[in-house]
Order: structure tokens, then C-alpha cells, then sequence
């Protein structure tokens, strides 16, 4: 009798579809469709499975593969044979990383809002002399898609490597990373003035297209130059591309993947950016965010249903690098032949293969080589919950 209130409640309150399990004994199972709204405990996912049963189990359900989905309109019969019951991990209560200023903020930085695509993302271009000319990428936002595959004429000092989310991989990322037309100067360190920037037909032109297309809140950046280097997330990196180290990450998705920044690059607002003067600490970093024996407690760390942002520095306890510490230099040393193991794997695939998959053959390959159980053995004993 509870258990249909409990599911005349929840129709009711929810408004969602519900195909439930009643057999008397055993568990059962609610699988609710799309919700109304997103209020707690529903902040974030599109679905959700409830289990009924008998409470204080020891037990929860996993997926046997966390690729998989379970999605709003399957029923028991089609999510019993993708999950498992395995023992319930004990909690562990957050322990900040070492990796905090000393107001108890994240030393990273989110990259710059690259947008509208369609008017400074590079689809193609070649070089010449001095120039650079090719066709913008497409935009899927209904009023910038009217500038898709725009052709483009500006110096070649302004055409900059920026790494998308779809072109960081774990280890690595993509052998040919994204372009952006980035108005900056010959050096590459400085943006570029409005006055000086509309100097350029092809960017006073993109300008006003921005201009008459943007929104109208307050907040919105008036011009486009505003808008790209948004909070000064991109004149901010041009100052330090040149001149250090730099650990990029996802700031959402399934896994933590983790990359050494290539030289000179950019990153957009989807990837996170940490600035090193050793390259062994830049290693280091970048191999602890890339363990598989790690991923469980980054994930843990989340406030919504996929994104990391900066959370997992405030409740994973990463500890310094320490030049000195045996176990440090060990995975520096693994982490190194990660990086290389896994630019052959991306190598043999063919360059559209998409990120997902590109990541799940170089966590394949480190697998059969034996390299990601040597970097989950250096994990555990490197960050340990007190």
C-alpha cells in the first residue's frame, strides 16, 4: 500500500511516466521520464531509476559499462541485464588537494568563450605570405547559422590553436587541434585593441554581424572582441602561452581527461587550464587526473550529473609534487610513456575519428600494455583519504 503512495505521489508531483516492476518480492523498479523541473534531488538528469527495497542495504547498482545509458523509456527488463549489485563503498568526507591559493581557491582557469562559432572557429585555411584566408566552421544556433563557412582574409598572426573539449583525449590531444581567427599581434601575446582589430575588413564586418545579432541583456559583451576574450579569459592566456607549462582538463563528462597544453594554444571555455614552471609537476598533474583508480572519487566530487569544473580540488586530497618523493618521480616517469603510448593509439586511428572513441582505444591500449595498472598502483598511494 506504501509503495503504490509513494508512486501516486511521485506521478503526481513529477508528472513523469512510470513502468514499475511489481513482483512481491525483490526489488522494484521506477524508471521516470522527463521531469517537470529540475528541483532537488533532480538538479541535473534528464532520467533516474529508483530501486524499492528493504532499506540500510549494503549494497548499490552499478553498470557493468558506464558507457552505457539508461534512458526514459526503458522498463526493468531492459536495465536488469546492464547492471550489477556490488558492496556500497564507505563515504569518504572531502580532504582538500595542496593545490589551493591561500584564500582556498583551485590554482586553474577556464579558457575563453570561443562564439559565435561560425564567425571566428576555422573550418580551412592556407596560408599566404603574410595572410591567412579561408571559411569559418558552422554554427548550430539558429541566427549564426547564416554565417556558416563565412570566408575570411586576416593576418596569419591571427590564426590561433585553441583546444575544444572534443580535441583534448587523454594524454594527448588531437595531432591537428582546432583554429580560431584571434585578433593579436605579431608576437602572439597581446590582443589586439577594437580600433586595431577593425582595421581589418573581415573583422569589422564579423563586428557587425555580432552587433546586430547578440542579446540584449545587460551583461551581454557589446562587441565581439568583448565577447571572445570575455573576463579577460583570453588576453590572460595569451600573456602566459610562451612561457610555461600548462595541465588542461575537461570540465565535463563521464571521465577526467587530462593533457599537457601544446605550445602556444589556447583553450576554450569547456576545458580548464593549469599553469606550471616544471614540466615533471605538469606530468605529475596530468597523470593523476588521467587514473582510472582516481575517477570514482572525481566524479564523487561533482555537484550536478556531469560536470567537474574545479570541485575535485576542494575534495580530492592531490598532494604537492614533490621532486623528492619516489613514488612522484615513478609516475612522472609511467605518466611520460602514457603520453606516448597514447599518440601512437591516436596516430593509428583515422583523424576524424570522434573523441570518445579515440579515448576509449588509448584507454584500451594502456591497458594492454600495462601501463594504466602501474599509474593506478602510484595513484593509490599518492592520494590517500586520512
Amino acid at each position: 500500500k506504501f509503495r503504490e503512495q509513494l508512486i501516486d505521489q511521485t506521478r503526481h508531483r513529477l508528472g513523469a511516466r512510470i513502468d514499475y516492476d511489481r513482483e512481491e518480492h525483490g526489488p522494484s523498479w521506477m524508471t521516470f521520464g522527463q521531469l517537470k523541473g529540475k528541483s532537488a534531488p533532480f538538479t541535473g538528469a534528464a532520467c533516474c531509476v529508483w530501486r524499492v527495497g528493504q532499506a540500510g542495504s549494503d549494497e548499490v547498482i552499478v553498470l557493468k559499462d558506464v558507457s552505457q545509458k539508461v534512458s526514459r523509456d526503458m522498463g526493468w527488463s531492459s536495465v536488469a541485464p546492464l547492471i550489477d549489485y556490488v558492496q556500497a563503498r564507505q563515504e569518504l568526507s572531502p580532504q582538500q588537494s595542496e593545490y589551493l591559493d591561500h584564500k582556498g581557491y583551485p590554482l586553474v582557469r577556464n579558457g575563453a568563450t570561443i562564439f559565435p562559432q561560425s564567425l571566428v572557429r576555422v573550418k580551412s585555411s592556407k596560408i599566404e605570405q603574410d595572410r591567412v584566408i579561408g571559411f569559418t566552421s558552422n554554427s548550430s544556433i539558429s541566427h549564426w547559422v547564416q554565417f556558416n563557412g563565412r570566408s575570411f582574409d586576416v593576418p596569419s598572426s591571427w590564426l590561433t590553436p585553441v583546444v575544444f573539449s572534443s580535441d583534448l583525449l587523454c594524454y594527448c590531444t588531437r595531432s591537428e587541434i582546432s583554429q580560431c581567427i584571434i585578433p593579436r599581434d605579431s608576437s602572439g601575446m597581446r590582443l589586439l585593441s577594437e580600433a586595431e582589430a577593425n582595421q581589418e575588413p573581415y573583422w569589422r564586418k564579423a563586428d557587425t554581424n555580432y552587433q546586430d545579432y547578440r542579446g540584449i541583456g545587460k551583461s551581454t559583451p557589446q562587441t565581439l572582441l568583448q565577447r571572445i576574450d570575455h573576463q579577460k579569459q583570453l588576453s590572460k592566456q595569451l600573456s602566459t602561452a610562451k612561457n610555461k607549462h600548462s595541465v588542461i582538463y575537461n570540465s565535463s563528462g563521464t571521465f577526467l581527461r587530462a593533457s599537457l597544453l601544446p605550445i602556444s594554444s589556447l583553450i576554450e571555455h569547456k576545458c580548464y587550464r593549469f599553469a606550471i614552471t616544471s614540466k615533471q609537476e605538469a606530468v605529475y598533474l596530468m597523470t593523476l587526473l588521467n587514473a582510472d583508480a582516481l575517477q570514482p572519487y572525481f566524479r564523487a566530487s561533482r555537484e550536478t550529473d556531469r560536470d567537474f569544473d574545479t570541485h575535485f580540488w576542494k575534495k580530492v586530497p592531490i598532494p604537492r609534487y614533490d621532486r623528492d618523493n619516489s613514488d612522484h618521480k615513478k609516475l612522472v616517469r609511467i605518466g611520460k610513456q602514457c603520453e606516448i603510448a597514447a599518440k601512437k593509439t591516436r596516430d593509428s586511428l583515422p583523424a576524424e575519428t570522434g573523441q570518445i572513441k579515440l579515448c576509449k582505444h588509448i584507454r584500451e591500449a594502456l591497458d594492454q600494455n600495462g601501463l594504466s595498472e602501474k599509474v593506478n598502483q602510484l595513484a593509490q598511494r599518492i592520494v590517500q583519504y586520512h
